[in-house]
Formats: C-alpha cells, structure tokens, sequence
C-alpha cells in the first residue's frame, strides 16, 4: 500500500463512502489518521454508518451546521468546515433580491 510508504501525517477522504469506509479500516491499523469531508451520504442515506465513522476516523468535517448535531449524537468527533459558496449565499440578501444578485429569475415569489 502507498500510504504504508509515504506515511502521511492525515488522510482526509472525501465522498464515496463504499470505497473510503474500506481504506479507512486499513489505514487506521497502520497509524494513519483520517478524517472523512462531505458527510451527507452518512445522515441522509444511511444513517447507521455514523457508528462506522466513529470507528474507522479521527474526525468528521461537515459541511452543513445540523451535521455536527447528527455526527455528536453517534458519539463521532466532529467540526463543521462549511461549504465556500454557502456561506457566501447565507451573506448576501434573501428573498428575490438574493435571486437576483445571482443572475436567477424567478416565476412567483420566495
């Protein structure tokens, strides 16, 4: 395995769940940490993988501020990252104007 090589000092898996659950079981026996980026496949999909995320890595970064409620209840540490263009979105007006300043146009009202 080239993580065995290269010894990095954190993994930070992100998405695809099949896949990264699996190399997480294997790189945590080897010393190496991870932490997993982009959770909603966990909460919104199956949410008992959460008990694996607790598990398998050091940490979940979320995306979304309910998240850390979800990974916290499962007993998984947690810190919410966000996402660049949300928080973006959360600065600017609501409404129609918000819709507006993005180039959207809208049918009815929000």
């Amino acid at each position: 395995m080239a993580a065995e090589k290269r010894r990095p000092a954190l993994a930070i898996l992100t998405d695809f769940p099949g896949f990264h659950l699996r190399l997480a079981r294997k790189l945590k026996p080897k010393g190496i940490r991870n932490v997993y980026y982009i959770c909603p496949q966990f909460w919104a999909w199956r949410p008992w993988r959460a008990n694996l995320v607790r598990r398998r890595f050091a940490k979940a970064l979320c995306i979304f501020p309910f998240e850390e409620k979800f990974f916290s209840h499962a007993g998984c540490r947690q810190n919410l990252s966000g996402i660049h263009w949300w928080e973006q979105c959360r600065r600017r007006r609501t409404g129609n104007n918000s819709a507006r300043n993005w180039g959207w146009t809208l049918a009815g009202q929000l």
